[in-house]
């Protein structure tokens, strides 16, 4: 256990931006998916740990996004993680509805898909933006403008499953 924790403390330490908010996506992933097979087997005491789990995983996803940049796009993005939220919330309150973790998991999943496009085309981690007078502006996501390598607060949850 103390290599994998080893692993992935140099995983985020090494990983742009870009790809942190990848394996955030992945952790929520994980957990909801972790969630709903305990729920389709009637264990409503490791799919309340892992709903739990997954929330602060979207939480932190939502957190992280920079409301001044590109409003439209960052707006759609937040109403689709706080539907994955509150489908997650809702999980939790009717513990005998699977189909609610499968939507938070549909809406996560196609996110990731679509962030995954960007990265491997390079599109994450372009050069800023500058407007006519040179001011730059700034990314969708209020983790592009970290300068530092600094590990994430985790919020006492596992990216380890």
């Amino acid at each position: 256990m103390q290599q994998d924790e080893e692993y992935l403390t140099t995983r985020v330490l090494s990983a742009s931006p870009a790809e942190l908010h990848l394996m955030t996506v992945d952790g929520a992933l994980r957990h909801a998916s972790h969630a709903k097979r305990a729920i389709e087997t009637g264990d409503t005491e490791t799919a309340a740990a892992a709903l739990a789990s997954a929330r602060g995983f979207v939480t932190e996803l939502i957190s992280g996004l920079n409301q001044k940049a590109e409003p439209e796009l960052v707006g759609g993005v937040a109403s689709l993680f706080v539907f994955a939220l509150r489908r997650l919330a809702e999980a939790e309150l009717k513990p005998t509805e699977p189909a609610l973790v499968a939507d938070a998991i549909t809406t996560l999943a196609a996110h990731r898909e679509a962030w995954k496009e960007l990265i491997d085309s390079g599109a994450a981690d372009e050069p800023p933006r500058t407007t006519s007078s040179g001011a730059e502006l700034p990314k969708p996501h209020a983790s592009f403008a970290a300068t530092t390598r600094q590990a994430p607060s985790t919020g006492g949850f596992s990216f380890l499953g």
